[in-house]
């Protein structure tokens, strides 16, 4: 009689390159210093209005959100989140789960204040600076 072989148990928990969480982890830093710099362009713009620094520091800031930060999460998504949901510690599988949810609600805010810091880029006051406070806060940004 041959052994039963349990292959989940017996299968190599999936992996992530170590260097994959260092580069994500720098990531991580730059985008809490990113968001810090956007809080301070809004008490910059709620202060001077849209002068010509204002409107610069929008620029740069709505490019940096729309390129690298939605990069970031899709590089998560795709290179780091598989293995994670494939585990077998339902605890980490649970929390990956989360952070794909979190995702999406950032995504949702992202498109929500997108416009308006491209119209304080362009110099247009359509927007409610409030709402784009509210929006860029990671304390506001998600239900609780």
């Amino acid at each position: 009689m041959s052994p039963v072989i349990d292959r989940a148990a017996a299968a190599p928990e999936p992996r992530v390159a170590t260097g994959m969480f260092d580069f994500l982890d720098k990531s991580h830093r730059e985008l809490q210093q990113r968001l810090a710099d956007l809080g301070g362009l809004l008490d910059d713009l709620e202060r001077d209005g849209l002068s010509a620094a204002v409107r610069e520091r929008a620029r740069r800031a709505h490019a940096w959100f729309e390129t690298e930060a939605r990069q970031h999460h899709l590089d998560e998504e795709q290179h780091v989140f598989p293995s994670l949901l494939a585990s077998s510690d339902a605890g980490l599988v649970e929390q990956t789960q989360r952070l794909r949810q979190d995702h999406g609600w950032i995504e949702e805010n992202w498109l929500e204040i997108a416009p308006s810091l491209a119209a304080a880029a362009d110099g247009h006051q359509w927007f409610d600076p409030l709402v784009l406070r509210l929006r860029s806060n990671p304390q506001y940004s998600t239900p609780a």
